[in-house]
């Protein structure tokens, strides 16, 4: 994972080693990337709150940006939360926009 990548906020802690260990994993950590489009700055990461577990899960990343949009005032905030299934290594099961 390139440096630009994996240099935002608290991209330190999170274990990438562990989600890009198989193909699967690399593929769904790039769908999250390609996911936000444009973004301004670093690709903040993070470990994702799961609400089921009301906890957050080291199965689950937060991947968040902002984007400046011409013509708007405000920054765009964007960001996507992928789970991973770990049955036979990484593999994406879902991602989530929010907006």
């Amino acid at each position: 994972m390139s440096a630009a990548l994996a240099s935002g906020a608290m991209a330190d802690e999170v274990d990438f080693k562990r989600f890009l260990a198989t193909p699967a994993g690399a593929a769904g950590v790039a769908a999250m990337v390609a996911g936000l489009g444009n973004c301004d700055g670093a690709i903040n990461w993070d470990y994702a709150y799961d609400e089921a577990a009301g906890k957050v899960s080291q199965d689950m990343l937060f991947a968040g940006c902002v984007e400046t949009v011409e013509g708007e005032d405000d920054p765009f905030e964007k960001s996507v939360v992928a789970r991973f299934q770990f049955w036979a290594g990484p593999m994406l099961e879902s991602l989530t926009y929010l907006p």
